[in-house]
């Protein structure tokens, strides 16, 4: 779930723009972070570990100027969270870079790709489906325009992958898989993963399947289209901002009402509502709306702590969820309180945040969640890639509630979140609740790195 950006303006230096851009988007990831900008004569790229304000620092984008780049803000689901693997990637020929890439999501059979490439006799540096798909480009790109090439890729790829990219001609690329899994939209001004990066109002989604060139002109190429599309559930129910509207759907919206329907299909007595901040707190909102039990926020939350989902080992999200959430006793005390969450994983922010309340003096704590049951692994570019770290993955409701500790867990039904989002199930991926995955072939299963973890 990636962060990228790319923009192109002949007038003016995009270097702070494509600054900006990434802090914007940094909910998406806070592994690495990078950037790679065409001067007029070359690509400079510069990548380092960490947070975008850490990593790309005055100092260092005071020597990276153009009018032409990209940048990457990193949430690892291939390879390992290291430098080697941080993003932009670069492709070189004769020790010049001939293009460079972000890109977003999964490519589910990267690793049949990559054992197809080493038989022809290449060489990889890391183990990120990334670095197949850089390969993949280079090759084509080496004896076909970029449309052409972009479509032979794309007729061996599977999975997940919206891709920016910036060449030596200082052209800026983006392409989407046909599926549309996750979130790319642009401007005559260039690309970004949601469309709070820009100001403009005027941003749109690239299309499943599409591919654009933005040089003087803006070309558009329709490479592969698809009877249906898989968006990602997961974008409007948690890893979006809430003000970006993705498929002209609002996230914000989509999450209020997310919880009005909670709040219909499963009405409970209680003295207040609170959420788990922030993701949680549309829902929370719609489910006060509807049943009219006020909404009071109970939990404080530690503005530097950052999220703890997107962290890349368990021990980490577990340290920061210690020192990011605490209730706030006087409110807590002697209520009966429903606490709204936007979904659950593993389970560690839940887990804590119950225990917290119970030791808070409330009297009964009752959990609704605006997401369904996960239960099943994701292959398109969310974190969790084995069943045995899913809280859901292998119990039942009803154990899932005894094993959190609340007097209540009720979760959205499937019908309720797709009612939500207002698409057409056949338009989304729904895979880590139903089991039923949208790729051409079975995907290949992650299980070393859930084990190297």
């Amino acid at each position: 779930m990636c962060g990228i950006i790319g923009l192109r303006n002949s007038e003016e230096v995009v270097t702070p723009q494509i600054y900006y851009g990434l802090i914007s988007l940094q909910h998406r990831g806070s592994e690495s972070s990078g950037i790679s900008i065409f001067d007029g004569q070359k690509i400079i790229t510069h990548r380092g570990m960490g947070l975008v304000r850490n990593v790309l620092t005055k100092a260092i984008l005071s020597k990276i100027q153009g009018n032409v780049g990209i940048g990457h803000c990193r949430y690892s689901t291939a390879g390992k969270s290291s430098i080697s693997d941080a993003q932009p990637m670069q492709a070189r020929v004769n020790g010049c870079c001939k293009f460079s890439i972000a890109f977003n999501g999964t490519i589910s059979n990267y690793q049949k790709l990559r054992k197809d490439l080493i038989n022809q006799g290449l060489s990889f540096k890391t183990m990120t489906d990334t670095e197949v798909l850089l390969r993949l480009l280079n090759i084509e790109l080496s004896k076909k325009d970029i449309p052409d090439s972009i479509e032979s890729v794309m007729q061996r790829l599977d999975g997940a992958y919206s891709v920016i990219m910036v060449t030596d001609e200082g052209k800026l690329v983006g392409f989407r898989d046909p599926l549309g899994f996750k979130p790319l939209c642009f401007n005559n001004d260039g690309f970004s993963s949601e469309n709070v990066t820009f100001d403009s109002l005027e941003a749109k989604d690239v299309v499943p399947g599409e591919c654009i060139v933005i040089s003087d002109e803006v070309k558009r190429y329709q490479i592969q289209s698809s009877e249906r599309h898989a968006h990602c559930q997961f974008e409007w129910v948690y890893f979006a901002r809430p003000d970006s509207i993705l498929e002209g759907k609002e996230v914000y919206q989509v999450r209020e009402r997310l919880g009005r329907i909670l709040a219909k299909e499963h009405p409970i007595e209680a003295d207040l509502i609170t959420s788990i901040p922030d993701g949680g707190r549309p829902a929370a909102m719609g489910y006060s709306l509807e049943s009219g039990i006020p909404y009071i926020e109970c939990i404080a939350k530690n503005g530097f702590s950052g999220r703890s989902f997107i962290l890349p080992r368990q021990k980490e999200r577990e340290e920061i969820v210690r020192s990011k959430l605490n209730p706030i006793k006087s409110v807590v005390k002697g209520k009966r309180i429903i606490i709204v969450d936007d979904s659950i994983v593993r389970g560690t922010t839940t887990a804590h945040v119950i225990k917290s309340m119970r030791e808070a003096g409330a009297k009964d704590v009752f959990l609704c969640v605006s997401c369904p049951p996960i239960r099943f692994p994701c292959y398109a570019g969310i974190d969790f890639p084995s069943r045995k770290e899913l809280i859901a993955g292998t119990r039942t409701i009803s154990e899932t509630q005894q094993k959190l500790g609340v007097d209540l867990l009720i979760y959205q039904s499937i019908e309720g979140l797709v009612e939500g989002i207002s698409l057409p199930r056949n338009e989304l991926c729904l895979a880590c609740l139903t089991g039923e995955y949208p790729m051409r072939e079975k995907p290949t299963i992650y299980e070393e790195r859930f084990e190297e973890r």
